[in-house]
């Protein structure tokens, strides 16, 4: 367990959020973040991580998020 950690960053490590600037860098756009989403899920997929049924969800709730940006 990751010292200080709380809910899922306990089990799994931690995460640190990106500014603004290094948001606006990686993904330009909210297609350019789906693109790279989507990209990561399908990898995840055919490695063997996710099933295909959770990649889904995980694009679904993405899409979702993206439309707000």
């Amino acid at each position: 367990m990751v010292e200080g950690a709380t809910g899922f960053c306990a089990l799994f490590g931690s995460t640190t959020p990106f500014d603004e600037a290094t948001l606006a860098a990686l993904y330009p756009t909210p297609e350019d973040y789906l693109e790279a989403f989507r990209a990561s899920a399908r990898s995840s997929v055919d490695d063997g991580f996710i099933l295909e049924v959770d990649a889904d969800v995980m694009v679904a709730k993405a899409e979702i998020v993206a439309v707000s940006m």
